[in-house]
């Protein structure tokens, strides 16, 4: 039987363009590499176009961080074949800076979460291996703006670059069956979650409903002020507070149009004071089309809130259980969906019931029951590099 905890302490790269937003990506990679540095690993994190920009989430002063400042975005200030000049340029400077990282700091292993990375890192990491980790649905095929040729590319490109990871990493059992196409060596290890860190649990008596989500295509934003405008004829003393980065695109614009023609719906701005959010409300609700996993339905559940969510796409049939700490809603469907918030506005007893199963539920997501699968897994791939290692250097010298 293999021993993967032989390794103590191991040094780790990770990639990523930024770590600017207040997204599901942000917070979770700040917990991991927070958790290995103060675990007595070392960790660099390599960015892209962090710039001079500040960290939403606060990455512990044991990190190390590195921006290579590629801005790759810049290009597209260009049109024709100065845009495809620049675009070139930025991708050599990136290769150069990043190789000079990874021989600086001689990692053991490498984990990258930007999908366009990967090509590059496939190129330039030489032995070290590579975890690639999946935070989008492989295809994305339930995202409306993915055409049938955007798929086809998409598919080359992952067979071509995907099957030399040494390993994928997916949040869902659904998005890990997709990835399993184009590699043979896919695991399931879901997001560490931030749990309740003000240690309240709502009482469920308050009458507000919470979302808490970008201002995206992908939030499902048209179904949820459907869904809210069929409670609010209902149950009019109800408010629903939406917690969101928002923008200057036009979805913005017309989120911003629809929430003033409902005076029972607040939109507010993102806040680094969400626990206390959760816990000043009775009920969560999430509209997305698709969620490689859902990072917020579990932070809600630990602060006592039953769930109501859209069964999209992989992450919530994952998480919750449905008719037990909350309830699953056919994709679309937004007469059912109200009707079962409508269910828990009308039942108090029920929405205790389902938040206390919540905070039980959401236990499985800590940061010491995630972290301890990442380290087996590392300990795992860097012994199994180890061992070809000590097979070509044997078979080297036969030679």
């Amino acid at each position: 039987m293999n021993n993967y905890n032989e390794i103590k302490t191991m040094k780790i790269i990770f990639i990523y363009k930024s770590m600017i937003c207040w997204g599901g990506i942000e917070r979770v990679w700040t917990d991991k590499i927070n958790w290995l540095v103060n675990n007595g690993h070392e960790v660099r994190l390599v960015t892209t176009i962090q710039g001079e920009h500040p960290q939403p989430y606060k990455i512990d002063g044991k990190v190390e961080i590195k921006d290579l400042n590629i801005q790759f975005h810049h290009a597209y200030k260009y049109k024709g074949w100065r845009r495809i000049w620049d675009k070139r340029r930025r991708q050599k400077n990136f290769e150069k800076l990043l190789s000079l990282e990874i021989q600086e700091f001689q990692p053991d292993i490498i984990t990258c979460v930007a999908i366009r990375y990967v090509p590059t890192l496939i190129k330039i990491k030489g032995n070290i291996p590579l975890i690639v980790e999946s935070h989008e649905i492989c295809l994305n095929t339930s995202d409306p703006s993915t055409t049938p040729l955007w798929k086809y590319v998409k598919t080359i490109h992952l067979f071509k670059n995907f099957r030399k990871a040494d390993c994928i990493v997916a949040l869902t059992e659904g998005d890990a069956e997709e990835w399993r196409k184009y590699n043979n060596n896919v695991v399931v290890i879901s997001n560490t979650v931030h749990l309740n860190p003000i240690k309240r649990i709502s009482d469920c008596t308050q009458k507000r409903v919470i979302f808490v989500g970008r201002i995206a295509e992908q939030k499902g934003l048209p179904a949820l002020f459907d869904i809210w405008g069929k409670i609010s004829e209902r149950h009019p003393d109800w408010i629903l507070d939406i917690y969101g980065e928002t923008g200057t695109t036009e979805l913005s614009e017309w989120v911003d149009n629809e929430v003033k023609k409902n005076p029972c719906i607040t939109l507010h701005k993102p806040t680094n004071k969400i626990f206390e959010k959760y816990c000043e409300s009775s009920i969560f609700i999430l509209t997305s089309t698709y969620e490689p996993f859902g990072l917020v339905i579990p932070e809600a559940m630990s602060c006592g809130l039953p769930v109501v969510a859209f069964n999209c796409p992989y992450g919530p049939a994952d998480i919750i259980t449905d008719g037990k700490d909350g309830f699953l809603v056919p994709l679309g469907n937004t007469k059912f969906f109200a009707d079962k918030v409508c269910q828990l506005i009308e039942n108090s007893e029920l929405r205790k019931k389902m938040g206390a199963a919540g905070v039980i539920s959401s236990q499985r997501y800590a940061a010491e029951n995630i972290m301890s699968q990442w380290i087996k897994l590392f300990n795992k791939i860097i012994s199994t590099q180890k061992m070809k290692n000590s097979k070509n250097e044997k078979k080297n010298c036969m030679d």
